[in-house]
């Protein structure tokens, strides 16, 4: 069952990955409609009985004719910004956790959006 961890823990962990990986997103900021779409399907069990949600690394990429732009409309990234996709899994009889086949992303790296408070000005 997941719980809070403590924010000093929190704040360890962090640091610790952006001091390995200097370059890429500090944090990713998720709008609330990406929470209210997976609490939906939540909501949906067992209609759609999701165990999970796993989470991807991700970057995004150029548009197939090569623009800035990015294909379908998948998210406010730039070409070459990291991010993450986010899979709502469900189990299977043998216990693995396999994508529903539903994706998420739409979140806003930091950097380059980096507003609000963030756990270093906190602790």
């Amino acid at each position: 069952m997941a719980s809070s961890i403590d924010p000093q823990c929190a704040k360890t962990f962090i640091n610790a990955y952006e001091k390995d990986n200097p370059d890429a997103i500090q944090s990713l900021w998720l709008d609330s409609d990406i929470i209210i779409a997976i609490q939906n399907l939540l909501n949906q069990v067992p209609a759609v009985p999701v165990s999970g949600i796993r989470v991807y690394y991700a970057k995004y990429v150029a548009g197939a004719d090569g623009s800035t732009g990015l294909p379908c409309g998948c998210g406010p990234g730039k070409p070459g910004e990291r991010t993450v996709v986010l899979a709502p899994t469900k189990d299977d009889a043998a216990g693995n956790h396999n994508d529903i086949g539903i994706y998420f992303n739409y979140g806003n790296p930091c950097p380059p959006s980096c507003s609000g408070t963030m756990i270093n000005d906190l602790y």
